[in-house]
């Protein structure tokens, strides 16, 4: 391919200087990457560092509950909208999680996120036979309806100010108050409760 650089990207730092790229594309990688917890940390920090105020960072990665993914002995971790919004100095929290934003000191705006439906799934939606329920249930219930998840970063530096506020305390749980707590659970969360 001829690239200009070829490096271990696990390798920390980087040999780009700060604030070198204003996009990046991650196509199927971030999920190989980061062994541990804390060299994810080190990566995306190392990210954060290289992109501008202002840069998009697009990834691509397979879907965790795909065969891909389960059958790759390569993949570390699984790559979805909800571990990068661990990156998000914006996002909701939950209080069991550590907000990586604000333990890295780096702030990924989630901007867009789309999985991409395998077949036959993807021409069932396309001819309304499938509502965007039917494919969230089916998204949680059964393997190979997805193949991979797309997600959109935007990069702001410094980090914003104001860091987002739990979404659930543990005092919810202790008291037992989950119609309360129930509010600010994501829909696809909430049947958990129920069962």
């Amino acid at each position: 391919m001829g690239p200009d650089v070829l490096w271990d990207l696990n390798r920390t730092p980087w040999p780009w200087p700060a604030d070198f790229a204003d996009q990046v594309r991650l196509l199927k990688t971030l999920e190989y990457l980061g062994p541990t917890p804390e060299r994810l940390q080190a990566i995306m920090r190392e990210l954060y560092r290289v992109c501008r105020d202002g840069a998009t960072v697009a990834t691509k990665a397979t879907h965790p509950r795909h065969q891909q993914f389960l059958d790759d002995p390569e993949v570390v971790r699984p790559i979805t909208p909800d571990v990068m919004k661990r990156f998000d100095a914006m996002a909701p929290r939950r209080w069991d999680l550590t907000p990586l934003a604000e333990a890295n000191d780096v702030d990924f705006e989630v901007v867009d996120a789309q999985v991409v439906l395998a077949e036959p799934y993807r021409g069932k939606v396309s001819r309304g036979e499938l509502s965007p329920e039917q494919v969230a249930e089916l998204l949680e219930t059964r393997l190979d309806v997805a193949v991979e998840h797309r997600i959109e970063l935007r990069v702001h530096k410094p980090p914003r100010p104001g860091r987002a506020v739990a979404v659930r305390r543990p005092a919810d749980i202790d008291t037992g108050d989950v119609a309360g707590a129930e509010a600010d659970i994501p829909p696809r969360q909430r049947g958990h409760l129920e069962r």
